[in-house]
């Protein structure tokens, strides 16, 4: 029998979900989009001011001997591919492909590389070398360009410097809780033991700017500059401890997405229609079951002038806040439609099936990001608005 671990095993069931065919458009891409995630190589970017100290943690993160990859001029990034070739992209936008490693001089006007070599440490993760000029608006401007697509950020430095500082204090928050600083001191000094003291003071100081500072540190009058392995084997397990907690916290968010898929699936099915059909006339109901309309449209509207106040209130607010919302106003609703103890009329047990499918549909709107299924939950509400609207008229 094969053993997967827990995150290969909701790899596996979204893989599943997705060949099955049988799940709406925007469940499978929200499938897709989660695998493709957890597949993904952890994206490290290097910055720093020190070109070459930044090319030789590169070396030392990707296996690849001291020196083999020189400093760059541009930013270059380190991925893995079956066959090694690059990926060049040129002032005026074009791009072409080489096979292959890059030859700067070949290409004058490259403004960025991504080259693939077959190796197996690129397997797990890809790195972006952030060429820039020293001054801190070339700094700040490579740093706001890289980040929104980096999951880890290292920042490479001899020893730190104030101006240093001044550049990444402009980096957002959400990237300073993901990001190293990674203390090599230069090939002629300072030596290990000075270095370590300084990057304890440096702790301190830098606490809320960065998750970790690290020491590496060079052998002091090698003949070719050399980082310590000791040094480069203590950064490499952090990031891959810091990678490891990133996927499973992205399999967690895949989990609890095909669970709540598996909640939905075991409840009763309906006959397929529409969640909420357009307003139809229905017939005259029991004066007991009108009261129950009134009660719930009376709660349906109240619910959502509360939801209007807080949109109102100035800040932007937030979409899983909002979700949460219509899925309490939906919980309240089916509360009432409960409350009705005489046996239901056909309509009030098709509007109940409504209020069950509503309740499905925002668990699953509360798995997506992005604005989009804030709209959907209001619009949601809005529409069983104009169902009960109906059934008073009627």
């Amino acid at each position: 029998m094969t053993l997967f671990s827990p995150i290969e095993d909701v790899e596996v069931r979204l893989k599943s979900l997705i060949a099955s065919g049988d799940q709406p458009v925007r469940t499978t891409e929200r499938a897709e989009k989660l695998l493709d995630r957890l597949k993904a190589p952890v994206r490290i970017a290097l910055l720093g001011v020190a070109g070459a100290e930044r090319t030789r943690i590169l070396n030392a993160l990707a296996d690849l001997p001291e020196g083999e990859a020189a400093p760059s001029a541009i930013p270059m990034e380190l991925r893995y591919g079956d066959h090694e070739d690059a990926e060049i992209t040129l002032a005026n936008g074009t791009a072409l492909t080489e096979v292959g490693c890059f030859q700067p001089a070949m290409h004058p006007g490259a403004v960025f590389v991504s080259q693939r070599r077959p190796l197996a440490s690129l397997k797990s993760l890809s790195l972006i070398d952030v060429a820039a000029e020293p001054t801190v608006a070339d700094q700040r401007a490579a740093m706001n360009w890289v980040l929104p697509r980096t999951d880890i950020a290292l920042w490479v430095s001899p020893t730190f410097s104030d101006t240093e500082m001044q550049i990444w204090a402009n980096a957002p928050d959400d990237i300073k809780d993901h990001a190293y600083l990674v203390l090599t001191g230069g090939p002629d000094g300072p030596d290990p033991a000075f270095l370590n003291q300084h990057a304890e003071r440096v702790r301190g100081l830098l606490k809320h700017e960065f998750h970790e500072v690290v020491s590496v540190g060079h052998r002091i009058g090698a003949e070719v500059p050399t980082l310590i392995g000791n040094g480069v084997a203590a950064l490499q397990a952090r990031i891959r401890s810091h990678a490891d907690a990133g996927r499973r916290a992205d399999a967690d968010s895949a989990l609890m997405f095909l669970n709540s898929l598996d909640r939905v699936r075991s409840r009763p099915v309906v006959a397929s229609r529409p969640i909420l059909p357009e307003p139809v006339k229905v017939a005259e109901e029991p004066s007991e079951v009108y009261d129950l309309y009134v009660a719930a449209f009376t709660y349906l509207r109240d619910r959502a002038g509360q939801l209007l106040a807080t949109i109102r209130g100035g800040d932007d607010p937030d979409p899983l806040g909002v979700l949460t919302h219509c899925g309490q106003t939906l919980a309240g609703l089916s509360k009432i439609l409960e409350d009705y103890d005489d046996e239901a009329p056909p309509s009030l047990a098709t509007l109940a099936e409504m209020l069950s499918e509503a309740e499905e549909l925002v668990i699953l709107l509360e798995l997506e990001d992005g604005e989009t299924p804030k709209i959907d939950a209001v619009s949601l509400l809005l529409q069983l608005r104009r169902e009960f609207e109906a059934r008073l008229a009627a």
